[in-house]
Protein backbone atom coordinates (compact mmCIF):
# COMPACT_ATOMS: atom_id res chain seq x y z
CA UNK A 1 0.00 0.00 0.00
CA UNK A 2 1.34 3.47 -0.67
CA UNK A 3 0.30 7.31 -0.98
CA UNK A 4 1.25 9.61 -3.74
CA UNK A 5 4.41 11.18 -3.12
CA UNK A 6 7.30 13.73 -5.17
CA UNK A 7 9.37 10.42 -5.07
CA UNK A 8 7.10 8.22 -6.79
CA UNK A 9 6.30 11.00 -9.19
CA UNK A 10 10.03 11.33 -10.40
CA UNK A 11 10.50 7.07 -10.44
CA UNK A 12 7.47 6.54 -12.70
CA UNK A 13 8.16 9.40 -14.91
CA UNK A 14 12.14 8.48 -15.09
CA UNK A 15 11.03 4.68 -15.83
CA UNK A 16 8.51 4.98 -18.07
CA UNK A 17 8.63 8.37 -20.27
CA UNK A 18 12.55 8.74 -20.28
CA UNK A 19 14.64 5.49 -19.68
CA UNK A 20 11.59 2.82 -21.27
CA UNK A 21 9.89 5.12 -24.13
CA UNK A 22 13.23 7.29 -24.87
CA UNK A 23 16.33 5.19 -23.88
CA UNK A 24 15.17 1.36 -24.40
CA UNK A 25 12.74 1.85 -27.15
CA UNK A 26 15.71 3.72 -29.70
CA UNK A 27 16.99 1.04 -32.63
CA UNK A 28 19.38 3.19 -33.87
CA UNK A 29 22.76 5.46 -32.33
CA UNK A 30 22.35 8.48 -33.94
CA UNK A 31 18.08 8.32 -33.16
CA UNK A 32 18.94 8.04 -29.41
CA UNK A 33 21.68 10.57 -29.50
CA UNK A 34 19.25 12.79 -31.31
CA UNK A 35 16.98 12.14 -28.67
CA UNK A 36 19.34 13.09 -25.61
CA UNK A 37 20.13 16.22 -27.79
CA UNK A 38 16.56 17.26 -28.08
CA UNK A 39 15.65 20.52 -26.36
CA UNK A 40 12.43 20.33 -23.89
CA UNK A 41 11.78 23.84 -22.40
CA UNK A 42 14.84 24.62 -23.87
CA UNK A 43 17.22 21.72 -21.79
CA UNK A 44 18.63 18.78 -23.48
CA UNK A 45 16.86 15.44 -22.60
CA UNK A 46 19.79 13.97 -21.19
CA UNK A 47 20.54 17.43 -18.22
CA UNK A 48 16.46 16.60 -17.77
CA UNK A 49 17.21 12.94 -16.95
CA UNK A 50 20.43 14.11 -14.77
CA UNK A 51 18.37 16.64 -12.75
CA UNK A 52 15.54 14.10 -12.06
CA UNK A 53 17.58 11.25 -11.12
CA UNK A 54 19.79 13.82 -9.01
CA UNK A 55 16.18 15.23 -7.43
CA UNK A 56 15.15 11.57 -6.20
CA UNK A 57 18.18 10.65 -4.83
CA UNK A 58 18.02 13.55 -2.58
CA UNK A 59 14.31 13.13 -1.69
CA UNK A 60 15.44 9.50 -0.58
CA UNK A 61 18.05 11.27 1.86
CA UNK A 62 15.78 13.59 3.36
CA UNK A 63 13.91 11.74 5.93
CA UNK A 64 10.25 13.46 5.79
CA UNK A 65 10.69 13.48 1.91
CA UNK A 66 10.71 10.27 -0.56
CA UNK A 67 9.16 7.47 0.22
CA UNK A 68 9.26 8.03 3.75
CA UNK A 69 5.88 7.52 5.90
CA UNK A 70 7.47 10.19 8.73
CA UNK A 71 5.77 12.94 6.77
CA UNK A 72 2.57 11.82 6.78
CA UNK A 73 2.87 13.11 10.32
CA UNK A 74 2.57 16.64 9.59
CA UNK A 75 -0.34 15.68 7.16
CA UNK A 76 -2.38 13.35 9.27
CA UNK A 77 -4.94 15.09 11.47
CA UNK A 78 -4.43 12.87 14.85
CA UNK A 79 -0.94 14.06 14.57
CA UNK A 80 -1.37 17.51 14.38
CA UNK A 81 -2.27 18.31 18.08
CA UNK A 82 0.82 17.34 18.91
CA UNK A 83 3.66 19.28 19.71
CA UNK A 84 6.79 19.85 18.18
CA UNK A 85 8.70 18.02 20.29
CA UNK A 86 6.74 14.97 20.65
CA UNK A 87 5.73 15.05 16.63
CA UNK A 88 9.87 15.27 16.12
CA UNK A 89 10.43 12.35 18.32
CA UNK A 90 7.63 10.92 16.36
CA UNK A 91 9.21 11.58 13.33
CA UNK A 92 12.21 10.23 14.04
CA UNK A 93 11.00 6.41 15.29
CA UNK A 94 9.00 6.28 12.25
CA UNK A 95 11.86 7.33 10.11
CA UNK A 96 14.30 4.90 11.99
CA UNK A 97 11.95 2.16 11.45
CA UNK A 98 11.27 2.73 8.08
CA UNK A 99 14.86 3.07 7.30
CA UNK A 100 15.28 -0.59 8.82
CA UNK A 101 12.35 -2.38 7.19
CA UNK A 102 12.65 -0.83 3.96
CA UNK A 103 16.61 -1.18 3.67
CA UNK A 104 16.53 2.17 2.64
CA UNK A 105 20.49 2.22 2.93
CA UNK A 106 20.87 -0.17 0.49
CA UNK A 107 18.39 0.77 -1.90
CA UNK A 108 19.84 4.40 -1.99
CA UNK A 109 23.58 2.61 -2.68
CA UNK A 110 21.94 0.51 -5.50
CA UNK A 111 19.85 3.43 -7.01
CA UNK A 112 22.77 5.53 -6.72
CA UNK A 113 25.49 2.65 -8.62
CA UNK A 114 22.56 2.11 -11.46
CA UNK A 115 22.06 5.75 -11.99
CA UNK A 116 25.84 6.26 -11.95
CA UNK A 117 26.82 3.49 -14.71
CA UNK A 118 23.78 5.13 -16.76
CA UNK A 119 24.94 8.20 -16.76
CA UNK A 120 28.67 6.97 -17.51
CA UNK A 121 27.47 4.84 -20.36
CA UNK A 122 25.25 8.07 -21.24
CA UNK A 123 27.97 10.62 -21.27
CA UNK A 124 30.72 7.86 -23.40
CA UNK A 125 27.60 7.86 -25.73
CA UNK A 126 27.51 11.40 -26.33
CA UNK A 127 31.07 11.97 -26.73
CA UNK A 128 30.78 9.46 -29.46
CA UNK A 129 28.28 11.36 -30.96
CA UNK A 130 30.00 14.67 -30.81
CA UNK A 131 32.91 12.95 -32.31
CA UNK A 132 31.04 11.43 -34.98
CA UNK A 133 32.00 8.18 -33.91
CA UNK A 134 29.05 6.75 -32.37
CA UNK A 135 28.65 3.10 -32.67
CA UNK A 136 25.86 0.35 -32.32
CA UNK A 137 27.95 -0.40 -29.35
CA UNK A 138 27.69 2.76 -27.41
CA UNK A 139 23.60 2.43 -27.91
CA UNK A 140 23.55 -1.14 -26.85
CA UNK A 141 25.66 0.52 -23.10
CA UNK A 142 23.55 2.90 -22.79
CA UNK A 143 20.44 0.79 -23.02
CA UNK A 144 21.85 -1.97 -20.72
CA UNK A 145 22.39 0.75 -18.28
CA UNK A 146 19.01 1.91 -18.40
CA UNK A 147 17.58 -1.60 -18.45
CA UNK A 148 19.03 -2.35 -15.17
CA UNK A 149 18.23 1.21 -13.98
CA UNK A 150 14.75 0.42 -15.02
CA UNK A 151 14.57 -2.70 -12.55
CA UNK A 152 16.10 -1.06 -9.79
CA UNK A 153 13.60 2.39 -10.06
CA UNK A 154 11.03 -1.19 -10.49
CA UNK A 155 11.59 -2.03 -7.27
CA UNK A 156 11.09 0.89 -5.19
CA UNK A 157 7.17 1.94 -4.24
CA UNK A 158 4.30 3.82 -6.19
CA UNK A 159 4.04 6.15 -3.44
CA UNK A 160 4.77 6.75 0.16
CA UNK A 161 5.71 3.47 1.81
CA UNK A 162 3.50 2.28 4.22
CA UNK A 163 4.12 -1.34 5.18
CA UNK A 164 6.11 -4.32 3.40
CA UNK A 165 3.56 -5.72 0.56
CA UNK A 166 3.31 -9.59 0.29
CA UNK A 167 5.57 -9.51 -2.68
CA UNK A 168 8.61 -7.60 -0.89
CA UNK A 169 7.81 -9.67 1.96
CA UNK A 170 8.28 -12.80 0.44
CA UNK A 171 11.71 -11.79 -1.37
CA UNK A 172 13.06 -10.84 1.71
CA UNK A 173 12.86 -14.44 3.59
Amino acid sequence: MALPCRAAALRHRLKHEYLTNTVCLETKPQKLLKSMLYLEKGVPRHQIIRDLLEELHELMRQPEAGFSPAQLLERLQPFATLSVDKCMVLKRAVQQQFAEEFGLATRTARLQAKSERFVCALDESLNEGMSGSLTNGSMDEVQAAARELIIELGDLPKGIWLWPSQESARRST
